[in-house]
């Protein structure tokens, strides 16, 4: 009786029977998540059935009473509209929508077929992602469900290319076609919405993206696919703005809403951020100034980051005369919220080189504090006024003494020092001059040379801050 009694805790041999079944249990539970996970989509039962078919633009009843004519009839018509509006869809018409597509049933296709297919069916989701919402993409997108399930096979790329637009009742009809009930899908995150049918919180996106990196990843690597493919039609690239809004609001919420930016999270966004600083697309830039700025806030960067994210953007800015302003403010705030010191020449280097750069940075000092910028740029001016000459001869990158003098005399006359720029302006200009005649002592008629190119700017900042040589001296 006792061990009846007991049975649920200790059996004869002193094992616990409770533990061991619920490690069973657990193991089970595991397998069958596992097994799930391995299915393949030609044995959704949805396939089998003709009372209810998937379908975008009908009820389910009322599409199983439609016919596969019809339905390619829906989207050879929207492909053909959108042909009209962008010529790129074109390609497209001697594959996923040909005559022999009619009868291609990919569950008896070879694997090299299904590739290609997913490949086909890729490309025309990325292309047909900027019209989601007009009526013609939705057709096609019809056609594509009913045709090639890619409700089924195609969930990442069919996701990715309707998740801009998260907010909207369309996306939620797109996600209530998908199989995500099971807890360890990808997408499981998505499944609350199915049922309510209500569109995805922006705020439960923004939390998705920063709680789980795997999903950040895959919103960076939409934007560099993207890019990719449209790259090849110049005459499309305007349809991504959508895209690049949403990626840079997305990713930037994120980092603002994470409790601390991790390692982690730094390196794997570090490739895309160098992506995007190098591109010479003017929305995929902008939205990476943004996603620097906001890290720059948000964490303490190591200084060969710091380093490597200065190079980048002054680099950046010399190659493309859009976006100087909102480059040199990125900069700003990169050198506003971490240290300067062992930056180097190489950045600076650079920014002598930005057309219209004082100007620039004195529109930009009307709102916002430029002196982080010239805290790092004055020293250097500096030394290049007075060792120019000299280290141009030894170096032939570094930026020509004139560009310098130009520079200093216009942040001088135009930019007012303050924060102790002028103090730091002075000392620079002091401590240079005489290391630079002790080095030259020997030769009067460098150090005159010097003088001529020297004695101009001091007396014109001497007008303007006659008190601060005083201190200095």
């Amino acid at each position: 009786l006792e061990f009846h009694t007991h049975v649920g805790r200790t059996n004869r041999l002193g094992t616990r029977t409770d533990s061991f079944c619920a490690s069973q249990c657990k193991k089970m539970t595991s397998l069958a998540h596992q097994l799930k996970r391995l299915a393949l989509p030609q044995n959704d039962p949805s396939l089998l059935s003709r009372k209810e078919v998937a379908s975008l633009l009908f009820e389910c009843k009322e599409a199983a009473n439609i016919d596969r004519e019809t339905f390619f009839a829906i989207g050879c018509t929207g492909l053909e509209e959108l042909t009209g509006i962008d010529p790129s869809f074109e390609m497209f018409q001697a594959t996923l929508f040909s005559q022999m597509s009619k009868g291609l049933e990919r569950s008896v296709q070879t694997k090299a077929v299904n590739q290609q297919l997913d490949e086909n069916i890729s490309l025309f989701l990325i292309h047909v992602s900027p019209y989601f919402m007009l009526k013609p993409a939705q057709k096609c997108l019809e056609w594509l469900i009913h045709r090639f399930h890619i409700h089924l096979y195609n969930q990442d790329s069919l996701v990715g290319c309707v998740l801009p637009y998260h907010e909207t009742k369309l996306f939620v009809r797109v996600i209530q076609l998908l199989k995500i009930s099971d807890p360890t899908h990808k997408w499981h995150w998505l499944h609350p919405i199915q049922k309510p049918g209500i569109p995805l919180a922006k705020g439960t996106l923004i939390t998705h993206c920063y709680k789980d990196l795997g999903f950040m990843d895959f919103l960076c690597s939409l934007v560099t696919q993207s890019v990719k493919v449209f790259s090849l039609y110049p005459g499309s690239l305007s349809q991504m703005r959508v895209l690049f809004t949403f990626y840079a609001s997305t990713i930037v919420s994120a980092l603002g809403a994470a409790e601390t930016i991790t390692d982690t999270i730094v390196s794997k966004l570090l490739p895309y951020i160098q992506k995007g600083l190098k591109s010479s697309l003017v929305d995929y830039r902008a939205a990476t100034y943004m996603i620097v700025g906001q890290l720059s806030v948000k964490m303490t960067m190591e200084m060969s980051l710091v380093h490597a994210l200065a190079l980048q953007i002054s680099k950046a800015l010399t190659k493309s005369s859009s976006l100087i302003k909102e480059g040199l403010g990125c900069l700003i705030i990169l050198l506003q919220s971490q240290k300067e010191e062992g930056l180097g020449k190489k950045p600076f280097t650079h920014l002598c080189n930005i057309p219209d750069l004082v100007t620039t940075l004195h529109e930009i000092s009307a709102t916002y504090d430029v002196s982080p910028i010239l805290h790092y740029m004055l020293p250097h001016l500096v030394h290049s006024v007075i060792y120019g000459k000299r280290e141009m001869q030894e170096e032939s990158n570094l930026v020509e003494n004139q560009i310098c003098i130009k520079h200093l005399e216009a942040i001088i006359t135009n930019i007012p020092l303050e924060k102790d720029l002028d103090h730091l302006l002075a000392s620079a200009f002091l401590e240079d001059y005489v290391s630079y005649g002790v080095a030259s002592d020997s030769e009067s008629t460098t150090v005159a040379e010097i003088d001529i190119e020297l004695v101009p700017l001091i007396r014109l900042f001497e007008r303007k801050y006659h008190k601060t040589l005083d201190l200095v001296q």
